[in-house]
């Protein structure tokens, strides 16, 4: 089963300070186990500076998966400030 979802994400003061992103994603229907591989990628919407976003946000790990959902971290750079505006499209395959 092949499962796809897309992720609005506004960044925060926290997220500024610790250099990482944690994005929390629950599936509207959980999978039956956390026998499913995920790969997401990322779009910056709109951010305060004038570097190109690539030098700002990279995907990074995809951790504490279950049946219901898991968590995708986003690598930054020192420099991304509160209120940029991210979203990240997620493609899960289950075994």
């Amino acid at each position: 089963m092949i499962k796809t979802m897309r992720v609005p994400y506004t960044t925060t003061a926290a997220d500024e300070v610790s250099g990482s992103v944690a994005v929390p994603v629950l599936w509207k229907t959980p999978y039956n186990d956390s026998n499913y591989s995920i790969s997401y990628t990322l779009e910056v919407v709109s951010e305060a500076l004038s570097v190109s976003p690539e030098q700002n946000y990279r995907p990074g790990a995809i951790a504490n998966v279950g049946n219901a959902g898991f968590t995708a971290y986003i690598q930054t750079a020192n420099s991304i400030t509160e209120g940029d505006q991210l979203i990240l499209h997620f493609l899960a395959m289950h075994d």
